[in-house]
Order: structure tokens, then sequence, then C-alpha cells
């Protein structure tokens, strides 16, 4: 089974290059649309996610997906191990029977000119885990342990067995203290914002 590549996108002005740069500085080899290739769409905001399972990046996938506000704690191999042939997810932190975009694994075709092909007649008013939890998905929670929520998880302390730690919604990183606040700086140089 081929490697997976490890993929984020960064388009607009919310994330600054900043968390290209720690993202990088935890996933090795990792690849930012919109920072290390063009993207090539005039999509903004999440919608450039699109671009993940756009033609002209077929040469990506199959390819793991981190949003800039994730934290990669632990070893990615064991995603390795997975059918990379399906969509996978990851469980809404908040209700375990919704599907979030945080983390994705983007299949090679036919999956993912499916989900492009989808993108042009897509309803605006829908966010990104409504769109591509549409599709037919696997979960990642359901076979890879260690994947956390810094809100709902890890306030105090990193899990022991923490491998991926999602940043969704506020604080974002460099707003938080503590383990994570140093864990910011150590792959940023960036101190925290008042």
């Amino acid at each position: 089974m081929a490697r997976l590549n490890y993929l984020s996108v960064r388009q607009g002005t919310k994330y600054g290059p900043e968390y290209t740069t720690a993202l990088k500085n935890q996933v090795k080899g990792l690849v930012c649309l919109g920072d290390d290739r063009p993207l090539r769409t005039r999509l903004s905001g999440w919608y450039s996610k699109f671009e993940l399972c756009a033609p002209w990046n077929a040469d990506l996938r199959p390819a793991l997906f981190f949003d800039l506000d994730t934290y990669v704690v632990g070893s990615l191999d064991v995603f390795d191990d997975l059918d990379h042939s399906q969509f996978w997810m990851i469980n809404d932190f908040g209700k375990k029977s919704r599907a979030e975009s945080g983390i994705l694994l983007i299949p090679d075709a036919p999956v993912s000119d499916s989900i492009w092909t989808c993108h042009e007649t897509h309803d605006n008013r829908v966010g990104d885990a409504a769109y591509f939890g549409q599709f037919p998905h696997q979960r990642l929670n359901d076979e890879i342990s260690g994947i956390y929520s810094y809100k709902h998880h890890c306030r105090e302390k990193k899990p022991d067995d923490a491998r991926i730690i999602c940043f969704h919604g506020r604080p974002n990183p460099p707003d938080t203290d503590g383990w994570a606040l140093q864990h910011w700086i150590t792959n940023t140089s960036v101190t925290k914002t008042s």
C-alpha cells in the first residue's frame, strides 16, 4: 500500500504563514496548498479545501489532510495501514454522530473525482463538514486512537497517548497557555498575543 502524502490548505488571511510553519515543523514533508503549490480556483475560506480533490492535485493523493490549527504530537505511521480507497473523516467532538473535516483522508479517483465534481452545485449555506460528510466515508476515530480535541480533552495537559490534537473554533493555538502555548512557541517562535 502506498504511503500517504500530508496536506494542508491556506487561503486568505484568517491563518497567517506561521500556521503553515508550525504544521510543517510537526509533519515532515507536508505540502500546503496555497503556500507550496498555488491554489488554482477563486474559492475562498473553507471552500478552498475542495482543491484537495481537484484533478490537478491527483499526484498528491492519497493524502492525509490537516486543518492548519492542528497539533501533530505523535506518529502518523498508523494511517498508512488504513484503506486508502475510502474517504475518511473524524467525529465531531461535540456530537459524535456528525462528521468533522479537520482531518481528512482523501483517496484517489473515483472518490475524489465525485467530491470535486459535486462542489460546482454545492449549496453555499452548508459548511465544510456537512459538505464532505454527505459522501460515503469511514470515521478515523473508530480506527485510530489518540485523536483529541484541545477544547474537550487537552486544556490542562496533553494526554499521554495523544497523536493529533484538533483546535476547532476558539481558542486558536497562539491564544492558549501552558503546554499548548509552549508547543506553539516551539514550532513557530511566535509569542502569545494579548
